[in-house]
């Protein structure tokens, strides 16, 4: 499920992700006519030197970032757990 999760929101985000040309004079914080708060953010994009700007509303970049530090908390525990030789057919099997 939070692989699910994850990529929805990397969905989301490259959804809503223009080139820097684009929207020039669209500023890097501001509130749309809704009344929703918005960041824009340069993001590189992975595996190349060019940068994409991603404008999104405040709340949605904060469960980014939550669903980002969840993830690394996983992979941090999953560090964590005892290993023993036994469970790879090493001595004391």
């Amino acid at each position: 499920m939070t692989g699910t999760v994850s990529l929805a929101g990397l969905v989301l985000l490259s959804a809503c992700a223009t080139t820097s040309d684009d929207n020039v004079a669209v500023a890097d914080q501001g509130v749309t006519e809704e009344g929703t708060e918005y960041t824009c953010r340069r993001i590189q994009v992975t595996g190349t030197r060019r940068f994409e700007r991603v404008c999104t509303s405040d709340a949605q970049w904060d469960d980014q970032a939550r669903r980002t530090q969840e993830g690394v908390d996983h992979i941090g525990a999953a560090d964590r757990s005892p290993v023993r030789p036994s469970d790879f057919g090493g001595p004391g099997r």
